[in-house]
């Protein structure tokens, strides 16, 4: 509620894309990400992404802890999370959805190479969510930890928030995790 009143009181573009930037703490994105809900805003989480790469995206703002340095940035400061700032891009040149329906963008692929980005309405999110819930075997009383960008679009929406809408525990954390965790799990193989 806070990080969405004042992304409110920055008053960004309705229904503009705006860049969660490589945000050190992926729940900070996360936060960042149900506050453009909140405030009408197209969230796009960039986890691994460089921002060249993603110009053509036309997007309106950009919410990072990161310093963008470009002279068609309008920098807002957030107080709710630490350290991170809105930067809003002083151009006209800038993607705007439908009204009256919320759309997040997300991409295909989780590789180094360019992936294609993908929005999404509230139709098609809420199609693909129940698809998930219907072919994958989610309890409510399980644990799920997301380690695939949020950026991907099955680490946001068959990860995150299909376990959300079926009420699973789900542990967000670094990548270096999963890492660990793998390497705990062979060496247990063949040991």
């Amino acid at each position: 509620m806070n990080i969405s009143s004042e992304l409110f009181m920055a008053k960004l573009t309705p229904r503009s894309i705006v860049l969660i930037y490589k945000i050190s703490n992926p729940f900070e994105s996360i936060l960042a990400f149900f506050a453009c809900l909140k405030s009408d805003l197209i969230p796009f989480i960039v986890d691994t992404e460089d921002i060249k790469n993603i110009s053509d995206l036309k997007y309106k703002a950009i919410i990072t802890n990161s310093i963008i340095s470009s002279t068609k940035t309008l920098p807002i400061t957030l107080n709710s999370i630490s350290g991170v700032v809105v930067y809003e891009m002083d151009s006209e040149d800038y993607y705007k959805g439908n009204e009256n329906d919320f759309i997040i963008v997300t991409s295909s692929k989780s590789t180094s190479t360019v992936p294609k980005k993908i929005l999404l309405g509230a139709k098609e999110t809420l199609f693909n969510i129940e698809s998930n819930r219907k072919s994958l075997p989610i309890l409510k009383d399980e644990r799920t930890l997301v380690l695939l960008p949020f950026s991907y679009s099955y680490g946001l929406i068959a990860q995150f928030l299909t376990h959300l809408f079926v009420g699973t525990d789900i542990i967000i954390a670094p990548r270096i995790v999963g890492v660990i965790i793998v390497c705990l799990f062979i060496w247990t193989v063949f040991s």
